[in-house]
């Protein structure tokens, strides 16, 4: 009998404030070990190498030297792309052995494969990947002739790019097995923390379905899953299951795009949720669109302990959110939304996008009054990335702030590292407004804390401010003021010249 071919899959690090604290194992990779390993069983050995545990390129190529592989996969999206790129080269530069790129960014541009790749998934992966180890265990490599008749791949053939026909999605979805956790590092991702927007306890996350109805022009996911697939009501609750016999979890964190985007399914899973009592020994957390929570959807939500919504809201600025979202949500329907959360207990949280094209300080404005007008448990600020595969990529494309070759490393929604932002707005004004919303909202969300931990975090604040520039001081309190005492006015203090 032949040896297995043994394969290591990487999901490369990517060092940033979201990563910073982020406990949760990669799911992309853990479905792609787990389908490859129903298929091919003893035929192939494969380990991961976790880049949000290893942190580091250095760490993860000291791996590598350990395991010596057959064949190297590595996931990245965009944000980390040239950390994958690092890794490939080093790959490439020390062990010769073929290197597999999978993700949104390779997804979004084939054309663009870099040297230091052989091959390039296009989209899902699951049989992409299957195939192609079906290849190599049969020759030993990956002859270009073969690689032309697997879909959904890019490849180089000498120093030529070939994309191959687009493969078709996985129907039905269940036919993709619940991934395997244990190819992660579980004790250290099982660590009781805080989940949910204040919610202690041990937790993960699954996905339950893939991809999202609505087509906003900044979300490169619905660009690259196309369309939307569900797993079924019993698929869901058996996995939900597994986690609580396996792993003794408490908290799951459901990080589907919209996880009520079939409101029958959602009928369903709430409904066996109650029947195993699994309500009683798991809390919840899901991303929902402020406009489709109604009551009768709050009460199916409140049912199965869902505990945290999390909502798109990006922007109090009417304008700018029609163009965002396509004209499918007004401000209006946001702040219904909110009510509704609060109306039923659920904490909450949302991201804002500030830079976005034709935003102008009146558009920032609003953006500040909704946040103060409305708190939520967390609140994030974030600068619009224009990520390829989007709408908002071509507007970035076409104004000369991107291109195919840029450094992947200065796209990133926490510091978009260029002279330019997508506003028109001067970019020393831009920046003002936006460290001034991010202490707003930060502020805003403290009117839903407990009275001492709200006392604590003020303090922090202010020390943090005190040590940056103790001239904002005067300015911070007034703004306090305005929040806790005054929150519900309209006020645009935040954009004036004394703070």
């Amino acid at each position: 009998m032949s040896q297995p071919v043994s394969l290591i899959l990487i999901n490369t690090p990517w060092e940033t404030p979201l990563r910073k604290g982020y406990y949760y194992p990669s799911l992309g990779i853990c479905y792609i070990a787990t389908y490859l390993k129903r298929h091919l069983q003893d035929e192939i050995k494969i380990a991961v190498i976790d880049g949000l545990f290893e942190n580091s390129i250095e760490k993860i190529i000291k791996k590598i030297k350990e395991k010596k592989p057959d064949v190297i996969g590595i996931s990245s999206t965009t944000l980390e792309f040239a950390n994958a790129i690092e890794i490939a080269q080093k790959i490439q530069k020390d062990f010769f052995v073929p290197v597999i790129v999978g993700g949104v960014h390779i997804s979004a541009l084939p054309h663009t494969l870099p040297k230091c790749f052989n091959i390039g998934v296009i989209g899902e992966g699951e049989q992409a990947m299957l195939e192609l180890m079906q290849l190599f265990s049969k020759y030993k490599n990956f002859p270009a002739e073969k690689l032309k008749k697997i879909n959904g791949i890019v490849f180089r053939n000498k120093n030529k790019v070939t994309i191959t026909a687009p493969r078709l999605h996985i129907e039905p979805l269940d036919k993709i097995p619940h991934p395997n956790l244990d190819y992660f590092d579980m004790e250290y991702y099982l660590r009781p923390r805080q989940h949910l927007a204040g919610v202690f306890g041990r937790g993960t996350h699954i996905i339950t379905s893939r991809g999202c109805p609505y087509k906003c022009v900044f979300c490169g996911g619905s660009h690259f899953w196309k369309t939307v697939r569900f797993h079924s009501a019993n698929y869901v609750i058996e996995e939900i299951r597994n986690l609580i016999n396996r792993y003794d979890v408490d908290c799951i964190n459901i990080l589907d795009d919209l996880f009520a985007a079939s409101k029958q399914r959602l009928i369903e899973i709430s409904k066996l949720i109650k029947e195993e009592k699994i309500n009683k020994k798991v809390k919840f957390g899901c991303q929902m669109r402020a406009d489709l929570l109604n009551d009768e959807m709050a009460k199916l939500l409140k049912e199965m302990n869902v505990v945290y919504l999390g909502f798109g809201l990006e922007s109090g600025s009417e304008k700018i959110l029609n163009y965002l979202k396509r004209g499918t949500v007004t401000v209006e329907e946001n702040k219904k939304g909110i009510e509704i959360a609060n109306k039923y207990g659920f904490k909450t949280g949302s991201g804002f996008m500030i830079g976005n094209p034709n935003e102008t300080m009146k558009d920032l404005e609003k953006t500040y009054n909704f946040i103060i007008s409305n708190p939520l448990d967390t609140m994030g600020m974030y600068i619009t990335t224009p990520l390829p595969g989007t709408e908002l990529w071509c507007y970035a494309k076409d104004k000369g702030i991107v291109s195919e070759n840029m450094d992947w490393s200065q796209l990133n929604q926490f510091f978009f590292e260029t002279d330019k932002i997508l506003s028109d707005m001067e970019l020393d004004e831009f920046k003002k407004a936006l460290s001034k919303l991010q202490l707003a909202a930060s502020l805003s969300s403290l009117k839903k804390r407990n009275p001492i931990l709200l006392v604590f975090q003020i303090l922090k604040i202010a020390a943090s401010i005190l040590k940056r520039n103790p001239r904002e001081i005067p300015g911070y309190f007034s703004l306090l003021m305005d929040l806790l005492i005054t929150g519900n006015k309209k006020h645009s203090k935040i954009f004036s010249d004394n703070f």
